[in-house]
């Protein structure tokens, strides 16, 4: 018996590190400019697998006499991949290339390679947000040079940037890590030794070029040449961050400085994503963002109190949504609640989470749901009633029918991924505009057209109540919806007894 037990327990061990686990591809990329293929360890987030989202990247540079397999085998960064839910990179650079192109050595041609081949052929063979600011570029001791190396010279590729022990001037140590086999002597090539140190091609940054972290131990022989590199940082008025930490030149130092850099990454991506809410560049309703709008409640505190909620409760059925569903009824308790009795008719007898934040879009669930709302539960419904906002622009521009539908499919897709045997009811967008002429209705028309299609792919259940709400001229009527947006206890009837229904199938 206490085999058995133990035999369970480990398959269950097995099974929650699988389901958790980044993803790690070994794979050759092809350098034009060396004319020879180099090994590139990939490590995609846990959730890459089943889902259409792009994802930032990180490129992580190793040392002097290493590969690119270090980072893997020494630190913790697979995990950290899974926590940041963002790409890694690590390229390898031929043991002691300093990413320079070697003007002696083209066998050597590592800063072309890693800043040009390497990102075209990420950005084309995964789903990634090709934009210098969700690419990042950091590296320890040779890596941390060739990490600010890279992106002061191509600033229009690396938005941000990260130093971890760098040896950021190379001129103190001309006869180390075969720097002369890349550059020549000093003694014979001090122009040249002298424009390409990382200390001198900082002086061609402006303030905001680059999102910039630097950080050294404080018994690393680096450290006196990093420090230099911030107090000239500082003169020239370029904004960055700068840390010392207790550690030498050592892989516990770097295993733990790290974390706080991928602290700093994800921050500066964050901001990317909110700044590019209006951008037509990426579909905005996949990149998943915190609050974009002011409303009548907290946000924030409002996602706090669901996450309280749910861990309390465990909620039978989850209604995840914006205003509409915001307003109606439930838990969170919401200072608007125009369907109490309606609520109390359809769910009187579950346990029922409303995860309906007014002003939300699909890129607002998704943030949540990757912040914890639907995490260590076992709902057996999810309600899933958004879209509408992704219609009107405001602090995020407006989302086509398409885009609307690939948004509402990673919201199905992650809930699918947490708890694959849970029902998913997937609501068509209500009708909105007084009149059957109103600029919203073909665009939601078009979407839940789309939304049924990918219900029937998905395995969904589509529930269309859309015409519910309209009369013989396709005009809404006030008494069922007052600002004709939202409903009023009346149209909380009609989805409450459509819901009824479905739920008793």
């Amino acid at each position: 018996m206490k085999k058995t037990i133990k035999f369970i327990i480990c398959i269950i061990f097995t099974l929650a590190i699988y389901v958790q686990a980044s993803t790690l591809n070994v794979i050759n990329v092809h350098s034009d400019k060396m004319n020879k293929d180099v090994p590139v360890n990939i490590i995609l987030p846990d959730s890459y697998q089943n889902s259409i989202r792009p994802f930032a990247v990180l490129y992580l540079l190793h040392g002097a006499g290493d590969d690119y397999t270090g980072w893997v085998k020494k630190t913790s960064i697979e995990q950290l991949v899974d926590q940041h839910n963002i790409i890694v990179v690590c390229p390898d650079s031929g043991r002691t290339s300093w990413y320079f192109d070697s003007p002696i050595d083209p066998t050597y041609q590592y800063e072309i390679f890693t800043a040009v081949e390497l990102v075209k052929y990420i950005d084309k063979n995964y789903r990634t947000l090709a934009s210098r600011d969700f690419r990042a570029i950091t590296g320890l001791s040779m890596g941390g040079h060739g990490a600010m190396f890279l992106a002061i010279r191509h600033k229009d590729v690396f938005g941000v940037v990260g130093c971890q022990s760098g040896g950021v001037d190379i001129r103190p140590f001309p006869d180390n890590w075969d720097i002369k086999k890349r550059l020549g002597p000093l003694t014979e090539n001090k122009e040249r030794w002298n424009e390409l140190t990382v200390i001198n091609q900082a002086k061609t940054l402006k303030d905001n070029d680059l999102q910039i972290c630097i950080d050294c131990g404080t018994s690393d022989f680096f450290l006196n040449v990093n420090r230099a590199l911030h107090q000239q940082l500082l003169d020239d008025k370029i904004s960055h961050v700068y840390t010392e930490r207790p550690g030498g030149h050592s892989w516990d130092y770097w295993s733990n400085s790290i974390k706080y850099q991928m602290l700093f990454f994800t921050e500066c991506f964050n901001k990317a994503k909110i700044k590019v809410q209006k951008d037509k560049t990426f579909n905005t309703a996949l990149i998943a963002v915190p609050k974009l709008e002011n409303d009548f409640y907290d946000w924030y505190q409002r996602h706090s109190d669901i996450l309280k909620i749910k861990n309390k409760i465990n909620p039978q059925i989850i209604i995840v949504g914006d205003s509409i569903t915001h307003m109606w009824a439930g838990d969170p308790k919401s200072k608007i609640a125009r369907g109490q009795q309606q609520w109390k008719n359809v769910f009187g007898k579950y346990r029922v989470l409303n995860s309906g934040f007014g002003w939300d879009r699909i890129q607002n669930v998704l943030w949540r749901i990757d912040n914890g709302e639907i995490d260590n539960i076992r709902p057996d419904v999810f309600i899933i009633n958004i879209g509408t906002n992704n219609l009107a622009a405001h602090n995020a521009r407006a989302n086509t029918p398409a885009e609307i539908t690939e948004g509402i499919n990673e919201i199905c897709q992650q809930i699918k991924n947490r708890h694959p045997r849970a029902r998913i009811i997937l609501m068509s967008i209500f009708p909105r505009g007084q009149h059957s002429t109103d600029n919203f209705r073909s665009k939601i028309l078009e979407t839940n057209k789309l939304l049924k299609t990918l219900s029937v792919k998905q395995q969904l259940e589509f529930l269309d109540i859309h015409d519910e709400f309209l009369d013989k001229d396709g005009n809404i009527p006030q008494e069922l919806m007052g600002d004709f947006l939202h409903p009023t206890a009346k149209g909380y009837d009609i989805w409450a007894d459509a819901l009824q229904q479905k739920l008793a199938e």
